[in-house]
């Protein structure tokens, strides 16, 4: 782009620098108003970074940040893509015409291309990884300066999920969403069986409880162990309303514990009495 002609390119890594981001998203949010062209950024960290930097020094630094900034060029040559150093390890590749799916493709492919090209260092391969951020202008920020932040937080979470991988950031509130509802579901689990008087153990539910790591499995079948044979199975009716069929294993004043039938084979459950209001035997 016309745009970049007399752009400085930094000394190190012969990307652009980062007074040219601005000038050149700029020019990019005029051409996305005016034609609806559509571009996104990937905002990329080296990981860990700084440890290797503060053991082997600032002269093995600088020779990973040539070799980072040799295999993103390698890993974006067939995309329409311009590469920034945006500061220290960090890099920003700005894809036009690509959607944040698209986007998200090309950080892949570089990811691979890491794994697959390790770095020589004293006679040792080190192989690397980076934590990406993506943003697009079609959805995550109407200005240079909202975009690049959408892609930081993108970025973050890529780190605080473990790094080495990329995070698209109109999606981070579907991952978090998708988070919350198992976190829910298993505190909910562990907290009906913890009461003994929750679940009605018949049906799906009982095929719920039969895939909950809680459930000690004492004889796996499939489908036709003893309790499905109809071996002095009970009933019990739970002063909640819930009825929960099984075996009874061991009864003592306080507590009666239940043998399941589930769909992997047989669980026990511990019931507090004060909970039952009869038993069917």
């Amino acid at each position: 782009m016309e745009i970049l002609y007399n752009a400085k390119q930094d000394f190190l890594t012969n990307c652009y620098t980062r007074e040219s981001i601005k000038p050149y998203l700029d020019k990019l949010f005029a051409e996305h108003k005016a034609y609806n062209k559509e571009f996104s950024v990937i905002l990329l960290d080296v990981d860990h970074f700084k440890s290797f930097n503060d053991k082997h020094g600032h002269l093995y630094g600088d020779e990973v940040l040539k070799y980072f900034s040799s295999s993103i060029r390698l890993a974006s040559a067939n995309v329409d893509s311009t590469v920034f150093r945006y500061g220290g390890d960090e890099f920003i590749i700005v894809l036009t015409e690509k959607n944040d799916k698209e986007t998200y493709k090309v950080a892949v492919e570089l990811q691979n291309t890491l794994k697959s090209r390790p770095f020589l260092l004293s006679g040792k391969l080190l192989r690397m990884s980076f934590s990406g951020g993506i943003a697009s202008c079609a959805t995550d920020g109407d200005s240079p300066e909202k975009l690049i932040a959408s892609a930081d937080k993108a970025m973050y979470v890529s780190k605080k999920r473990g790094r080495a991988r990329t995070t698209v950031y109109s999606r981070i509130w579907l991952d978090r969403i998708r988070a919350m509802v198992v976190i829910l579901v298993i505190a909910a689990a562990i907290g009906a069986i913890a009461l003994g008087s929750t679940f009605f153990m018949d049906g799906s539910l009982a095929k719920s409880l039969g895939s909950f790591p809680s459930i000690k499995f004492t004889n796996p079948f499939k489908g036709n162990g003893p309790l499905a044979n109809g071996n002095s199975v009970v009933t019990v009716r739970l002063k909640s309303g819930s009825i929960i069929k099984g075996k009874i294993i061991k009864e003592n004043e306080r507590e009666v514990e239940i043998s399941l039938s589930l769909d992997k084979g047989e669980g026990s459950l511990t019931i507090k009495k004060s909970n039952i209001k009869s038993i069917d035997r």
